[in-house]
């Protein structure tokens, strides 16, 4: 596990990867909220979307979401997803980079991946400094069979608020054309047509989750719950510039940029550039093994 130190200087984040202290103590954390939902909460969006309990086979992931306060820095969070056989087949893993209040949410991808496909009941277990805070069931289903299948994705592609937006659901089988309608709140600002294309302007940016439908000639029916994330529009870029073995007297990275380490190597610096950000605003890195397993988070 590695922690994670933000440097500012001169316009400039440096990220100083290190190896934890060993040893973590049990402190009391408290849970504002626990969600599940296909759909992330957008970055710089403080709203959850709606809990859900039950996702099909072909959904491309739940993901869970909690807000706490109470936390220490160097505080060890763990996420294990736990299949119908009560096997773990995803663990992730963050640390508390500061003292206070935050928000984490991870994910468990559906679609296309052989450990998390089996349907039957599921839970997700969340860990503070491995102590069990919180554990949520749910439910992965087979769709049932029908004569129309959905080829649209049930994560509709994000959105930004004051931008126009438009995407098309696609069904194939059954006796087109079909005609389209939907169920639940729309994100205010979007309308869905009868062809199924949701189209419009985003005016509030959170987490949406509502059912579409299509409906064929022959009066065949397929109904399924979709999620879209609606975001704040942002002018910030970010250009990475480089991962280095060391850092310069100044406190960023320095010296050539490089793209392999020694195992055991004690410190990783990233450093990247950030134009058009304002105070308060939040930053956040992934850091990945080998195996794809995400191994911290700052």
């Amino acid at each position: 596990m590695r922690h994670f130190v933000f440097l500012l200087l001169l316009g400039s984040i440096c990220l100083r990867a290190q190896p934890a202290a060993d040893g973590s103590k049990a402190v009391t954390i408290n849970l504002a909220s626990v969600v599940l939902s296909r759909v992330c909460t957008p970055a710089l969006v403080n709203k959850r979307p709606p809990g859900e309990t039950d996702f099909l086979t072909t959904d491309s992931s739940v993901c869970i979401m909690f807000d706490y306060n109470g936390a220490h820095k160097g505080d060890k969070i763990r996420v294990d997803w736990l299949n119908p056989l009560g096997t773990v087949v995803r663990s992730d893993r963050g640390e508390e980079p500061v003292d206070g209040s935050r928000s984490w949410q991870w994910t468990l991808p559906i679609a296309g991946q052989l450990g998390s496909f089996a349907p039957g009941d599921w839970k997700v277990s969340v860990f503070w400094n491995d102590m069990g805070i919180a554990a949520l069931p749910f439910r992965i289903s087979v769709p049932p069979p029908g004569p129309i299948e959905m080829i649209s994705k049930t994560l509709l592609p994000s959105a930004t608020t004051g931008i126009a937006y438009s995407y098309k659901f696609k069904v194939r089988g059954g006796e087109g054309p079909y005609r389209w309608a939907s169920s639940g709140a729309l994100p205010p600002g979007l309308s869905l047509s009868d062809d199924g294309v949701l189209s419009g302007t985003p005016i509030r940016r959170d987490g949406y989750a509502f059912t579409v439908s299509a409906t064929d000639q022959a009066q065949h029916t397929i109904v399924r719950k979709v999620g879209i994330g609606i975001g704040p529009p942002t002018n910030v870029t970010v250009s990475v510039r480089a991962l280095m073995d060391h850092k310069s007297s100044a406190g960023c990275a320095q010296g050539p940029p490089l793209s392999e380490f020694r195992a055991g190597q004690r410190e990783v610096w990233l450093e990247f550039m950030v134009n058009g950000g304002k105070a308060g605003d939040t930053i956040e890195d992934n850091w990945f093994d080998a195996t794809g397993e995400q191994v911290g988070r700052g």
